[in-house]
Order: structure tokens, then C-alpha cells, then sequence
């Protein structure tokens, strides 16, 4: 691993660290995902060539925590980054971002928001029970979720050539970036307040089919060893990883093994020598 890869997780493990602050002081579960969650369990820790962190929350926690963080977030150190206070913006998600550092990725280079390094905080949204609801609320969702990333400019440079991606550019010129907010937001919460056996974390890396899992596997839950620290996640993380991975300890290739294609980073205050973060 390089260092500058150790440096950055050394400072997302500082997000983190305060992240589980403010859920730990509200009584707000908190779950570790995705690559977050097989790391902890396949290397107790950072996957060595992951590059951030992942976790989620039941939407009404989620909303909860956005709340409280206008309170209790440290705002001369980080910066909560939601589709609400930075126009540009598109996700479903949060970040916890560092100010005074930057962190570059393809995908998101054109687009003009804040950069700092982060971690991410996904909502765990209901999926509704009536399969054309279903079918509407997650087609719907997709559907204007891509034109939005295409309006923010967001995007690899080769995809940026594709037929698709000019369609998407075509079809996006005709809404606002403020309605493709409002409607991305209104398909994926129609089921907020269903009884749902299903619950969704829209915005994540495996796709839609993927990211959909058993409710019930979120009523119970257990810490594991990340690096030095204890975070939470699912009581049977086995059955989840199994579900999103397969053969979850067994290495990808090289050529599989995932990360943001980071083009710079800036570690600001936070770089050289300096330890004590």
C-alpha cells in the first residue's frame, strides 16, 4: 500500500470517528457496507486497495442525522455534502467531508462541488410491497437519478462518448437540476412509510437488484474489529456479503479489484509529516 493511500485512510477513519460520535450520543444504528463491511471482515480493516468508506442507516435515522448535524457537526473541520446544500450535487447519499483537503476522481472531475475527502453515508430506503409500485418507485428513481448525474456533469470521459450518454445529455436539458432533485427523491421514498419486507440502498456501487435486501437482516446488530476501532454492522454480515460478493474471501484479479480512479489528492493542513490528525 502506498502512502498516500495510508494517509487517506488515516483521514477517514478521522470521519468516521465522527460519524460514530454523533450516532452513538442520538442512539441512531448505524450499519458498516459494501467493501466497508467485507474489510472488516476479510482484512479487519481497510480492503488495501479500497479508497473510502462505506455506511447506511434506515432513511428515517438518515434524515434524523442530517438534522442534528446542522448542530453538531464541526463545521470549520467538515462538511456535510447532500443534494440539499451543494447544487451540483446529484447523489442519493451524504458525505462527511474534510475542509482544507481534496481528493480528485474521473467521474466526478467536471463537476463543480466541494472536494474534500469523505466518507459516505447511504439511506436505507423501503421497497414497496405492491410490484408495480416496486417497479415504478426503482425504474423511476434510476431513471432520473442518471439524467441528474449527466446535468451535474458527472461521468468517466470514455462514457461521456457513449450513444447513451448523449441521449441522457438531450433528455436532461429539458428539467431542472432542482426538479431531477425532487423526483429522484419522490420515486425512491414512495415506500417510506409501507411495512416492507425488502429495503433498498439505491445509490450504491452493485446496482439496484444487487443493493435490495431482507429488512429483517437489519434488526439485529453486531461490532467488529476496523483497523484499531469497533464499528457496527449486520449481526450475520456473512449471509450479506455472501449475497452482494459470493465467495467473499477469495481475492478478485487484479484487473476486479475496485477504487474510485483517483486523479489527485490534496491533503491540505492534514499532509507531510504531520500525524496528529
Amino acid at each position: 500500500m502506498n502512502n498516500e493511500l495510508q494517509k487517506l485512510h488515516q483521514l477517514e477513519l478521522l470521519l468516521a470517528d465522527e460519524l460514530v460520535r454523533i450516532c452513538k450520543k442520538y442512539n441512531l444504528p448505524i450499519f458498516m457496507l459494501a467493501g466497508t463491511a467485507l474489510g472488516a471482515i476479510r482484512h479487519r480493516g481497510f480492503i488495501p486497495w479500497d479508497d473510502d468508506m462505506d455506511f447506511g442507516m434506515l432513511r428515517s435515522d438518515f434524515e434524523e442525522f442530517k438534522n442534528i448535524c446542522n448542530i453538531e457537526l464541526d463545521k470549520s473541520r467538515f462538511f456535510l455534502q447532500s443534494d440539499e446544500n451543494d447544487k451540483f450535487y446529484p447523489f442519493n447519499f451524504i458525505k462527511i467531508r474534510l475542509n482544507g483537503t481534496s481528493v480528485l476522481e474521473e467521474f466526478s472531475q467536471k463537476a463543480d462541488v466541494h472536494t474534500g475527502i469523505y466518507i459516505d453515508i447511504f439511506p436505507i430506503d423501503n421497497v414497496s410491497l405492491n410490484p408495480i409500485k416496486r417497479f415504478f418507485q426503482l425504474k423511476g428513481f434510476w431513471f432520473f437519478r442518471n439524467l441528474l448525474w449527466i446535468k451535474c456533469g458527472y461521468g468517466e470521459d470514455d462514457r461521456k462518448q457513449g450513444v447513451r450518454y448523449r441521449v441522457g445529455r438531450i433528455f436532461s436539458s429539458f428539467f431542472s437540476i432542482y426538479f431531477l432533485k425532487k423526483a429522484k427523491n419522490y420515486f425512491i421514498t414512495l415506500a417510506k412509510n409501507e411495512d416492507a419486507d425488502y429495503v433498498v440502498v439505491s445509490d450504491g456501487s452493485y446496482g439496484l437488484t444487487k443493493e435490495t435486501f431482507p429488512k429483517k437482516w437489519l434488526q439485529e446488530s453486531d461490532v467488529y474489529m476496523f483497523e484499531d476501532r469497533l464499528f457496527t454492522s449486520f449481526q450475520n454480515i456473512d449471509i450479506y456479503l455472501k449475497h452482494l460478493y459470493g465467495d467473499y474471501m477469495q481475492l478478485p484479479p487484479e484487473s476486479s479489484r475496485n477504487h474510485h480512479k483517483r486523479l489527485n489528492v490534496n491533503f491540505g493542513i492534514y499532509g507531510e509529516n504531520k500525524n496528529d490528525v
